[in-house]
């Protein structure tokens, strides 16, 4: 991201609306804030590499709701308070199904239903699922 990114986020928020961004989710297609090097790195997924650390240290799991920034948690509805009943993952339903093609209250309401149904057996297909949109590369901005 270039210098100032954050302080350009409002105005681009306003700008992208007519575009489909959900006025809680800020995911650009082509945002302009973002280097020619960074523009590579979620393309890859690469960018999830250092949350395996995060696993490793007992804080994440592998497969589990989607870790939100504090603005997006805010806009939370009360189903956000179930996400909360788990670690949040490196792959869930949001990342298998979609990535960022789901809007916000799609993305609560997969994790709602991922909290309240977990199975081993789902967190495997989950796992499954989400490898395969990585290397296929869909859904990601």
């Amino acid at each position: 991201m270039i210098d100032g990114a954050h302080a350009q986020r409002a105005d681009l928020r306003r700008e992208t609306e007519a575009d489909g961004n959900d006025g809680v989710l800020f995911k650009l297609e082509d945002d302009p804030r973002i280097t020619k090097a960074g523009r590579t790195i979620p393309r890859l997924s690469i960018d999830e590499l250092p949350q395996l650390w995060n696993v490793l240290k007992g804080e994440m799991s592998m497969v589990g709701p989607s870790p939100l920034i504090y603005e997006e948690a805010l806009q939370a509805t009360d189903l956000f308070s179930a996400r909360t009943r788990v670690k949040p993952g490196i792959a869930g339903p949001w990342q298998a199904l979609g990535r960022n093609s789901i809007p916000f209250e799609d993305m609560i309401k997969l994790d709602y239903a991922y909290v309240v149904g977990w199975s081993m057996t789902e967190d495997m297909r989950l796992l499954l699922r989400t490898f395969t949109a990585v290397t296929k590369r869909t859904g990601a901005v």
